[in-house]
């Protein structure tokens, strides 16, 4: 494992990944975020292979855990995400983000006020 695991705390309610180009199961923070969810990344890129964004829910110290993988930047899948959870988003929560495609700044103004979730990995 890498560093992802490590700063998943019991305030992380989500993490957003910037991927640059199509998955790699090989990758170091595939195979973490894959272990985080208990496989769950893996069946769900079976299933929707081809998307530009993918979102999986998983567990996280009895609570859930909002994952999304991006391709490409896109407002309305990016609101999408943000509606799943934000309800849930207290004033401590945190939503990590790792940054392979150099999308953040971006990625910050397409969520607004919520930007101050964010943590760079």
């Amino acid at each position: 494992m890498t560093n992802l695991a490590g700063q998943v705390t019991p305030l992380t309610s989500g993490i957003v990944w910037l991927a640059k180009s199509d998955l790699s199961t090989e990758t170091p923070v595939y195979r973490e975020l894959d272990y985080l969810l208990d496989g769950l990344l893996t069946a769900n890129l079976r299933a929707s292979a081809g998307l530009s964004s993918q979102v999986v829910v998983g567990r996280n110290f009895a609570k859930p855990l909002y994952v999304m993988i991006l391709n490409e930047l896109r407002a309305q899948e990016i609101g999408s995400y943000l509606t799943l959870f934000k309800s849930d988003l207290g004033p401590q929560n945190e939503i990590l983000v790792i940054d392979h495609a150099g999308n953040f700044a971006e990625l910050r103004n397409e969520f607004g006020p919520l930007a101050a979730h964010l943590k760079l990995l």
